[in-house]
């Protein structure tokens, strides 16, 4: 069986990344290169096939690494033969000159042409663009092929923010259909400007350290959920953010199960309403059953997740948020790292994003999400 590829994982850290600043277009720059083109493309000196394993080597460095055991998805153009070129998930690291990638149907042999390597982009598409502002929409026919605008031209001291909005269908940057309300990401941060992005071609979440309170609030959501609870579903894309351009707002990625809303559906349950409610709910067991029977284990385990659902409201499921995680925890207290650390669980990236780093989000890097 192939080794899946959909699953795209971006860092800050990463060669080539794309800096996440208060600058006027930033986040679109850092969107483009993440979403629709890639980044840190590197030339190799040679790629050679033998035995269904391909070695790139890049005499300069390739800047490519694996987080834990999940290695970054690349893009080979340029080669022959041409069944080399396409999205392939790096299997190893030997070191900082070499990585391999596990091919199938390729005779032994030594590739010729100019051959690139670059991170792989998740597979949307920009649609409209303008000054500080784009549009977004997945490349895939299997999408509900909603819109994100997003906004981003707010310079304002000390902080500055992105506005986002889900549309149906639109006709240029500024013009839309079945807009969503306005939800927001804080994009002011210091110097170091940490930042990552995780996706599939139909969804991805962004999250950046923004130094401006106990939580991350850089975070966002945008996409079509996992598993629709109806098949026919045409409209189960959500936008998830902040609630207002004010560092204490509540919801975004974090606080699950709370009562608020934090986002919005493109549809109802009935395909008849706009611009619905979106919850999610995660922990499935709750703080008091946890901290009456269950607290001591956990803490002894290290750390539980559970997949989230987005809920229409309050009353009816509509999906999973895709290869979306949350601590199972008892008043938050059983597993601390330090906020401006992460961890990699086997195949999960957990990130702080509550509480001081209290309590982790987690996001699967190896795929697939649906």
């Amino acid at each position: 069986m192939p080794t899946d590829t959909s699953v795209k994982f971006f860092t800050s850290g990463m060669s080539g990344a794309p800096a996440h600043t208060n600058a006027v277009g930033s986040i679109i720059a850092l969107l483009d290169a993440c979403l629709v083109n890639g980044f840190g493309s590197v030339t190799l000196d040679s790629l050679v096939v033998s035995s269904n394993v391909a070695t790139g080597t890049v005499s300069t460095g390739h800047g490519f690494a694996m987080t834990g055991a999940t290695g970054p998805v690349i893009r080979i153009e340029g080669a022959t033969p041409s069944g080399l070129n396409g999205d392939w998930r790096i299997q190893t690291v030997p070191n900082s000159t070499t990585f391999t990638f596990t091919t199938s149907g390729i005779s032994n042999q030594t590739a010729t042409g100019t051959i690139t390597a670059k991170r792989a982009p998740a597979g949307f598409e920009k649609a409209f663009s303008g000054t500080g502002k784009a549009a977004y929409r997945s490349a895939s026919v299997a999408s509900t092929r909603g819109y994100l605008r997003v906004l981003d031209t707010d310079v304002a001291t000390p902080a500055s923010w992105n506005q986002l909005q889900q549309f149906e269908s639109m006709s240029d940057v500024d013009t839309g259909t079945g807009g969503s309300t306005v939800y927001y990401s804080l994009k002011y941060v210091t110097s170091s400007g940490h930042w990552l992005l995780v996706a599939d071609d139909r969804a991805f979440y962004f999250v950046a350290h923004t130094y401006q309170s106990s939580e991350p609030i850089g975070q966002f959501f945008f996409g079509d959920l996992a598993y629709p609870a109806q098949p026919a579903d045409a409209y189960h894309c959500g936008l998830i953010g902040l609630q207002s351009a004010a560092t204490n707002n509540a919801y975004g990625l974090a606080r699950f199960a709370d009562s608020g809303e934090s986002g919005r559906l493109m549809r109802s349950y009935d395909q008849v309403t706009a611009n619905v409610g979106l919850r999610r709910y995660g922990h499935a067991l709750n703080s008091s059953y946890l901290s009456n029977g269950g607290g001591s284990y956990l803490s002894a385990l290290g750390v539980a997740v559970t997949p989230v659902q987005g809920w229409e409201g309050g009353t009816t499921y509509r999906g999973d948020l895709p290869g979306f995680y949350s601590q199972v925890h008892a008043n938050l207290a059983t597993w601390n790292m330090g906020y401006y650390e992460h961890a990699v669980l086997g195949t999960l990236y957990g990130y702080p994003i509550y509480n001081n780093g209290r309590f982790h989000a987690f996001f699967r890097l190896n795929g697939p999400w649906r």
